[in-house]
């Protein structure tokens, strides 16, 4: 069996193992609470075709398994992408504990899960690091896994008035001047190149921190200075998201530049 073989064995059994997980414990939730939620198949719909599309972009872009710099490909997902993977097949689940939260106590389930979705983001890097087992993969995965949790959860706490306009749309902004300037240099140099700068990580990281905190808060544990506490967090977070659009100007400019 050659190295792309295994690796797409690989890509079909987390896959699946990340889907049932993620189907289980949605169904253990619901016999717990003693829930009657009629929506549940729009649930398991959704989660099918969620990891059905996660499943065929890993296919597609398998080659990108490789170690940097060595370049030999991986015969299994390492441990540092699956954590990476489990926080993109988190997103389904942690949107309808949220919308579920509204007619269920489950606040401290939804701020378990979701607070072990975020740290994930803490340890897959350093893991990758630390083994030897950087890939571009790997680099991908966390870059789109990072914006595409941040830009649900902004969405879901928005609608739910956990975060305020301002926020929302200043941290749409940014993940947007994100996505616009990776696809043009895409278009620029016909390859998928994932690179970061330490405000653009500060900036998704308060951004995770305040979220974490803000739906803390539906624990309900009347604490009088909590609610100040959460304005000054959110706007120095803001200020962080704000500072690092610059960044990400900068950035791109160079990366966009004739010489770049």
């Amino acid at each position: 069996m050659t190295q792309r073989d295994m690796i797409t064995r690989s890509i079909f059994i987390v896959i699946l193992a990340l889907f049932s997980f993620q189907l289980l414990f949605f169904l253990t939730i619901m016999v717990v609470y003693r829930m009657y939620v009629s929506s549940v198949s729009v649930f398991i719909s959704i989660l099918f075709i969620f990891h059905f599309l996660l499943l065929f972009l890993l296919l597609k872009m398998k080659d990108y398994f490789k170690v940097i710099p060595d370049g030999y490909m991986l015969d299994h997902i390492n441990f540092a992408n699956l954590l990476t993977m489990f926080r993109l097949s988190s997103l389904p689940t942690i949107c309808f504990l949220f919308l579920l939260s509204r007619h269920y106590h489950i606040n401290s389930i939804l701020l378990i899960f979701t607070t072990l979705a975020f740290l994930t983001d803490l340890f897959d890097g350093y893991l990758a690091r630390k083994t030897k087992q950087i890939t571009q993969m790997g680099k991908m995965l966390d870059s789109s896994s990072d914006y595409s949790v941040v830009f649900v959860i902004s969405v879901v706490l928005f609608t739910f008035d956990l975060i305020s306009q301002w926020f929302f749309l200043l941290i749409t902004f940014r993940l947007v001047f994100h996505a616009v300037g990776m696809a043009l240099l895409f278009f620029k140099h016909e390859e998928i190149k994932f690179e970061t700068t330490y405000l653009g990580k500060a900036a998704i990281f308060s951004a995770m921190t305040l979220y974490a905190l803000k739906i803390l808060s539906l624990l309900d544990f009347h604490i009088s200075w909590y609610a100040i506490f959460l304005k000054y967090t959110e706007y120095l977070a803001g200020s962080i998201v704000f500072v690092s659009i610059f960044d990400k100007i900068i950035f791109f400019k160079k990366k966009l530049s004739p010489q770049g």
